[in-house]
């Protein structure tokens, strides 16, 4: 699974997404990590907006960050704060969200690695674990001859 954090040194999740510097995207089975410079920082230098205005940005974060971050395959985006229709653009590219108030990366992702093996393994004991492998009595149309 591909987890992204809003960040600014890769260390701590960024408290809002339209200001962070880059987004850390980590892959919880390889490791891997990649640094992905945020487009929004550019845009907010240009337009001039301030850091503590809460509402009425108008970047259109939502739509430009989830089709960036759906385009690198992200699964998961934790954050800290985000509005509503930021949150809404994320799911609608099928990425799952996660609210946290912890602020350090690796504390985080150690959660999400612990809770992720946890469904894994409740999966495997479940009882559809044989679920879609080809042990039904096959009794579907077939090929018609005619």
């Amino acid at each position: 699974m591909k987890v992204a954090f809003p960040t600014n040194k890769g260390e701590k999740i960024a408290k809002h997404a339209s200001f962070c510097k880059s987004f850390l995207i980590i892959d919880t089975k390889t490791g891997e990590r990649e640094m992905v410079d945020n487009p929004l920082k550019t845009k907010v230098k240009t337009a001039n907006v301030k850091r503590d205005k809460s509402v009425g940005r108008h970047l259109g974060s939502g739509r430009i960050i989830s089709v960036l971050l759906a385009d690198k395959g992200v699964d998961l985006y934790v954050y800290l704060e985000a509005e509503d229709n930021f949150l809404f653009h994320l799911q609608r590219e099928r990425m799952d969200i996660y609210a946290t108030q912890e602020k350090v990366i690796e504390i985080i992702l150690e959660e999400i690695i612990v809770k992720e093996n946890e469904m894994m393994k409740e999966i495997q004991e479940s009882e559809f674990k044989n679920f879609g492998q080809g042990r039904g009595m096959g009794r579907g149309l077939g090929r018609v001859d005619r």
